[in-house]
């Protein structure tokens, strides 16, 4: 629709998933599943601008990720010979920036990019493949998967939880370039146990995610720390935690039937 009349420019029957690379004029709809395919589209024209397809009907994009103009995919037969791997297309071109082969990539962990590189975590979270260069590394916590991974300021945080017993989880961060370990932020508890990519927001300054130092989903608590050194910047009970996300400078939280805006 034209944003000023209300004016339908053009209509398609696609039953896809629309995902928008905010402040760069496209979108991009993935479609075709199980062997997923992506079109980008300039919404002024019905035209794709381009078709991220591969090279053989079989082809797999899986769940698009974007950074930036840039979509992470963690792919299957893409773009071609039968492998599994990470690939990197530039979100307005289609074109592949580089693909490379790995084996059992977490498709439902949002990838991160900083300092040169991507992140994917592996092997159901007890790895995270860094590239390009077909690094993988252990989770930096022994028994910890990594279920969430942000680029957040400095530092590259990796939201974990524990792969057997409880199900606990913490927060540690990571230096992008050496992998070296930066600061622990602890336990958060079991809850919320689910949407481990919203668990984590950050403005680049700070990061806030959720704990729940009781294990109960109705106890929850908002933790900020400074992404260079971890250091907690503050606390805040929410209840029974739904969302958090920065707007404009502020922290907008929807816990319970309450939404709150916190400095």
């Amino acid at each position: 629709l034209d944003r000023d009349s209300g004016q339908v420019l053009w209509s398609a029957q696609k039953e896809c998933e629309l995902t928008s690379l905010d402040g760069h004029g496209a979108v991009i709809a993935s479609f075709g599943f199980p062997y997923v395919k992506a079109d980008i589209i300039n919404p002024a024209y019905a035209q794709p601008v381009a078709t991220v397809r591969g090279s053989d009907w079989s082809a797999d994009i899986g769940k698009v990720h974007v950074a930036g103009p840039m979509m992470l995919l963690a792919t299957d037969d893409f773009p071609g010979d039968g492998d599994q791997g990470a690939a990197v297309v530039d979100a307005m071109s289609g074109r592949i920036v580089f693909f490379e082969p790995v084996e059992d990539l977490c498709e439902d962990v949002v990838p991160a990019a900083m300092a040169q590189r991507v992140f994917f975590a592996a092997d159901d979270g007890r790895k995270l493949y860094v590239g390009p260069g077909g690094m993988l590394v252990p989770s930096p916590a022994q028994n910890f998967g990594i279920v969430g991974i942000r680029a957040a300021g400095p530092t590259l945080v990796l939201l974990l939880r524990k792969l057997s017993g409880s199900s606990v989880r913490r927060v540690i961060g990571i230096d992008p370039a050496t992998l070296q370990f930066r600061f622990d932020c602890g336990e958060l508890g079991t809850e919320p146990d689910d949407d481990f990519p919203a668990q984590l927001q950050t403005d680049g300054y700070s990061c806030v995610f959720v704990a729940s130092p009781n294990d109960d989903s109705r106890d929850c608590e908002l933790r900020s720390v400074d992404t260079s050194t971890g250091r907690t910047l503050w606390t805040r009970k929410v209840g029974h935690w739904h969302a958090h996300t920065f707007i404009a400078g502020h922290v907008v939280v929807r816990a319970g039937d309450r939404l709150e805006s916190l400095d």
